[in-house]
């Protein structure tokens, strides 16, 4: 009971951890992205960015509390403790903004929380293993993630926030499936060279859905990049671990009604975040551009007047 507790307080904290970490990050690719975008020329300021690189460090720092908090408590317990982060989230882009959070935004979070919460207890609870993973059959889901990724990137507005976030999340997802399939082909099978083929590409995906997750920051509020990746990861990896990944629920109707019930409050949730969570870039004040040095407007602004040497005469 005592080590269960304490990894419930390893959970929370690293989900604080990483609503701070996302709060920085997110605002220095809002100040380097342009028009919603961040170009791959614009990475270069962002890694210099101390904001950016606190809340890496951060992000580590929490990734590392994560892990211990699950090799104390079992994963039903410690994975619905994560989307505390969504409420942090939320709360700091109230604070941020010029106005409280309405209603509708208060209870998008719950239902959020509620359902993926419900979501991993009960697939925790019904999920058994019963074979290897299917590499080829995860490999012909990542190719339609990544074109659908594609797709995504061209769109704009919060439409392009919520779209390429929900593509971040399937990507981290079917990472953690290769994860799963790289770990099977080193102590199942003995083959290193398929694990380490395997591991690599995972490693891609990493990268790939960083960078897909930087893109939602730079066209939306975080809490909505936040809301999509919290509830699309799970889902993706409990998809595929059942399609291609040899797992199976327990025969019992009920529980696989509440848990597609539970997941479609959790995207609904995220679809009404996505159209109602106040945008910090909002509450920002418009920078202006200085004019030249040589505009003519700012040197007449900037002369000063001459004075007349001659005495001024006033009537009698």
């Amino acid at each position: 009971m005592v080590t269960t507790l304490a990894g419930v307080a390893l959970a929370a904290v690293a989900a604080v951890g990483f609503s701070w970490a996302v709060r920085l990050q997110h605002g220095a690719v809002v100040a380097v992205g342009v028009g919603g975008r961040l170009s791959v020329s614009g990475v270069p300021a962002l890694v210099r960015s101390p904001g950016w690189r606190t809340g890496a460090a951060l992000t580590v720092l929490a990734t590392s509390l994560h892990i211990g908090a699950l090799s104390l408590a079992p994963l039903a317990v410690v994975q619905p403790v994560g989307v505390l982060s969504l409420v942090v989230t939320v709360l700091l882009a109230g604070h941020a903004s010029t106005g409280p959070l309405s209603a509708e935004v208060r209870w998008a979070v719950v239902a959020v929380c509620a359902g993926v919460a419900g979501f991993v207890v009960v697939s925790a609870l019904t999920m058994t293993a019963a074979g290897p993973v299917s590499g080829d059959g995860v490999q012909v889901v990542v190719v339609v993630v990544l074109l659908a990724a594609a797709g995504a990137l061209r769109t704009s507005g919060r439409a392009r926030c919520v779209t390429v976030a929900s593509c971040a999340a399937a990507v981290f997802g079917l990472g953690s499936s290769l994860i799963r399939a790289a770990t099977q082909d080193l102590i199942v099978r003995g083959d290193v060279v398929a694990a380490l083929w395997v591991a690599g590409e995972a490693a891609a995906l990493a990268v790939c859905g960083a960078w897909l997750v930087h893109q939602a920051y730079a066209a939306g509020p975080a809490a909505v990049t936040v809301a999509a990746t919290t509830v699309l990861d799970p889902v993706t990896a409990v998809i595929v671990g059942i399609a291609f990944g040899g797992e199976v629920l327990m025969p019992v109707p009920v529980l696989g009604i509440g848990q597609v019930a539970l997941a479609l409050a959790a995207v609904a949730g995220v679809l009404v975040l996505a159209r109602s969570v106040p945008d910090e870039r909002d509450a920002r004040p418009e920078r202006r551009p200085s004019p030249p040095a040589g505009d003519p407007m700012r040197i007449l602004i900037g002369a000063r007047r001459r004075r007349d040497p001659r005495p001024r005469r006033f009537p009698r």
